[in-house]
């Protein structure tokens, strides 16, 4: 399931195996397929900006932040980390085949994966 797509990901490359990260909301955002959820995850002192998608799973996600996780790292293609809770997935698709710059959530593990 697909929360989000932002092209500002070139600074996930640059961090550590394990890295301590603070994702918040930081506004909404009204677009024609309907509101969306700003939110921003911060490493230190970089911020990148996100924007979650409209559904159940997305809503659940920002009714969790402020969140403290710890992402690692997952065969080199994507940042990994569990969230305190499951999410609400009512209406998500059976599969989804992430890009870079996706946020998801890995249904099978329940984690959030940062692409």
């Amino acid at each position: 399931m697909n929360w989000l797509k932002t092209p500002a990901l070139a600074l996930m490359s640059a961090l550590a195996l394990s890295a301590p990260v603070v994702a918040e909301t930081s506004g909404t955002a009204t677009q024609k397929e309907g509101t969306m959820t700003k939110i921003e995850f911060i490493f230190g002192e970089d911020r990148l900006s996100a924007t979650l998608d409209d559904t159940a799973a997305g809503r659940d996600f920002a009714a969790m932040l402020p969140l403290e996780l710890t992402l690692t790292d997952y065969h080199g293609i994507e940042k990994i980390s569990d969230l305190p809770r499951k999410l609400d997935t009512t209406g998500a698709p059976a599969s989804y085949k992430p890009e870079t710059g996706d946020i998801t959530l890995y249904a099978p593990w329940g984690n959030l994966a940062i692409f």
